[in-house]
C-alpha cells in the first residue's frame, strides 16, 4: 500500500490567486509511527464547526489570532520532523489541539468528559503528543521516536477500557 503525506497550506494570498491553497508532499518515511484513536460512536461535526467561519469573516480577533497561531504550526512541524526534533514535533501537536480548543471551547468538542478529550486526555498521559484528524470522533497520536511498545500497549487497554480503538 503506497502511503502519502501531503501539507495543505490555505495561504491568503494563494486562494485569493488560485481558488485553492499550496499543497505539497511530506516524505511519510521521516514520519515516526502514527497511532489512530476513534469511537465507534462519533458525534457530528456541525456543533463543532458552530460559528467560527462567521466569527472569522466579522474580524473575531480571537478567531483570526488563534488561526493564524495554528497556521505557523505545519511550518514548525516540518522543520522539526526533518532535524527529528521530537519534542518539538510533539509540542506542535498539542499546541494544534490547544490552539483549536481555545477557538471553539471545550463544549463545542464534547466536554472534559466527552469521547474526543478523553481520547487526548489518555494519549497525553503516556507522554504521546495528540489532535484531532478532523472535527472530532477520531485522534491522531504521535508517540514520537523513542516510544515503548509496552507504553503503547498500555495505552490501548485504556483506550479500549474507555471505549475506543487504537490503530498503528
Amino acid at each position: 500500500m503506497l502511503f502519502r503525506s501531503v501539507r495543505m497550506d490555505f495561504n491568503k494570498e494563494a486562494m485569493e490567486k488560485t481558488g485553492n491553497g499550496l499543497y505539497s508532499h511530506v516524505e511519510v518515511a521521516l514520519l515516526p509511527p502514527l497511532f489512530l484513536a476513534y469511537c465507534s460512536q462519533p458525534e457530528d461535526s456541525g456543533v463543532f464547526h458552530s460559528n467560527v467561519k462567521q466569527r472569522w469573516l466579522q474580524g473575531d480577533k480571537a478567531v483570526v489570532d488563534g488561526m493564524n497561531k495554528i497556521a505557523e504550526l505545519p511550518d514548525r512541524f516540518l522543520k522539526a520532523l526533518q532535524t527529528r526534533n521530537e519534542e518539538e514535533m510533539k509540542a506542535c501537536i498539542d499546541a494544534n489541539l490547544d490552539g483549536r480548543r481555545a477557538i471553539w471551547g471545550d463544549d463545542a468538542l464534547g466536554g472534559e468528559t466527552g469521547p474526543n478529550l478523553r481520547m487526548i486526555s489518555i494519549a497525553r498521559k503516556y507522554g504521546m503528543a495528540a489532535k484531532f484528524c478532523g472535527s472530532g470522533g477520531a485522534v491522531v497520536i504521535v508517540p514520537g521516536f523513542s516510544y515503548k511498545e509496552e507504553t503503547i500497549e498500555t495505552m490501548k487497554k485504556e483506550m479500549e477500557q474507555n471505549g475506543f480503538v487504537l490503530e498503528k
